[in-house]
C-alpha cells in the first residue's frame, strides 16, 4: 500500500537557502536532496527570486559541479515560482540573508529551509518558520530519511 504523505502539503510554499543546494551537491541523499526533489515533483511549491537564483548558481560554480547536477538545479528553478519584486529589508545579521526573508514574505511562504545558523537564530519572522530540511519533515509529520 502506498501512502501519500503529502496530502494537504502540496500547496505549501517554501523558500530554499543556497546552502541546501551546496549540501545536496556534496551529499546526494537525505533531506536536503529530498526537499529539492519534492519541489521538482510539485509536492511542495518552491518560491525564489532572481537574487536567490544568481547566488545559488554562482556559489555552486565555485565547487565545479557536474553538468548533470547543474541540470538538476536548472530543473528545480524551472519548476519553482519566481517572485519578481524584492523588499529592501535589514533584518538579518548577515545582510545577504535578507533576500530569503523578502522572497518568503512576497511569495507567502510558510517556511524558509536553511542550514544557516544565523538565519535560523531568527526563530521565524512574521509567521514564516525558518527550519532545517530534516526539521521541516519532522514538524509536518512526514517520514524522515535519517541521512542528515
Amino acid at each position: 500500500m502506498i501512502i501519500n504523505y503529502f496530502v494537504g502539503y502540496s500547496k505549501m510554499n517554501i523558500v530554499i537557502d543556497t546552502n541546501t543546494f551546496v549540501l545536496n551537491h556534496f551529499n546526494h541523499k537525505g533531506e536536503t536532496k529530498r526537499i529539492v526533489d519534492d519541489c521538482i515533483e510539485k509536492r511542495l511549491r518552491a518560491i525564489y527570486s532572481a537574487q536567490i537564483e544568481q547566488e545559488v548558481i554562482c556559489t555552486l560554480n565555485r565547487y565545479r559541479p557536474s553538468v548533470e547536477f547543474m541540470d538538476y538545479v536548472k530543473i528545480f528553478f524551472q519548476h519553482a515560482t519566481k517572485i519578481e519584486d524584492n523588499l529592501d529589508l535589514k533584518i538579518c545579521k548577515d545582510a545577504t540573508d535578507d533576500k530569503f526573508i523578502s522572497c518568503a514574505l512576497l511569495g507567502k511562504a510558510e517556511y524558509i529551509i536553511t542550514e544557516d545558523k544565523l538565519l535560523r537564530k531568527l526563530n521565524g519572522y512574521e509567521g514564516i518558520k525558518i527550519k532545517r530540511a530534516v526539521e521541516f519533515y519532522q514538524e509536518n509529520f512526514l517520514p524522515s530519511m535519517n541521512h542528515n
